[in-house]
């Protein structure tokens, strides 16, 4: 590698660290190493230094960086999930998971239905195969009757618990303090 490449890759990493939260006189000094590697007076010795320095900023910041996108992603606000089948099957799939996601206090925000379908490549072969050996008659009916799986996508967005609850005697659900039922199981509460 020549000079001139190993000093573009020097600035190039230079301008990396330039954009990280840096002190100001570290942020100077990595300005005046940048000048000199442009004009062609910096030290072999100052590069190597320089190298370094930027190097192991980086790597802070990128583990600092990291760590918090870990720490996002573990209290994440938002969740999609998808469920397969028939309208009735997907619901139901939906439905058994929401009870569990609320008990982590996600709650569905919004949901919507695909119907599954066929895709035109499939009719086409169909139909060429009635052309060339009939059966593509019986493959068209098929399609036309039974439907492919549909999609039911579900958004649930993780809110706070906001009010004070009580566990049901009955099922061990939790729900709010002030119900005077249990919406799992039925429960009535004696009013007060």
């Amino acid at each position: 590698m020549n000079d001139q490449s190993q000093d573009d890759d020097l600035i190039a990493l230079i301008d990396s660290a330039l954009v990280l939260p840096l002190s100001q006189a570290t942020l100077d000094d990595l300005h005046v190493y940048r000048t000199q590697i442009q004009k062609g007076v910096i030290q072999t010795d100052d590069k190597k230094y320089v190298t370094a320095l930027c190097k192991r900023l980086l790597s802070k910041h990128q583990n600092k960086f990291a760590e918090d996108y870990v720490e996002l992603a573990d209290q994440a606000t938002l969740i999609v999930e998808t469920y397969t089948g028939s309208q009735a099957e997907a619901m139901r799939h939906f439905q058994a998971h929401a009870i569990k996601m609320a008990r982590e206090n996600y709650f569905p925000t919004s949901q919507s239905w695909a119907p599954g379908q066929w895709s035109g490549g499939a009719f086409a072969v169909a139909i060429l195969l009635i052309f060339l050996f009939g059966l593509g008659i019986l493959i068209l009916a098929y399609m036309l009757i039974i439907k492919p799986d549909g999609t039911l996508t579900v958004t649930y967005e993780r809110r706070a618990a906001s009010f004070k609850e009580k566990t049901c005697p009955e099922c061990a659900e939790k729900i709010k303090a002030a119900a005077l039922v249990c919406h799992f199981c039925g429960h009535k509460f004696a009013t007060k």
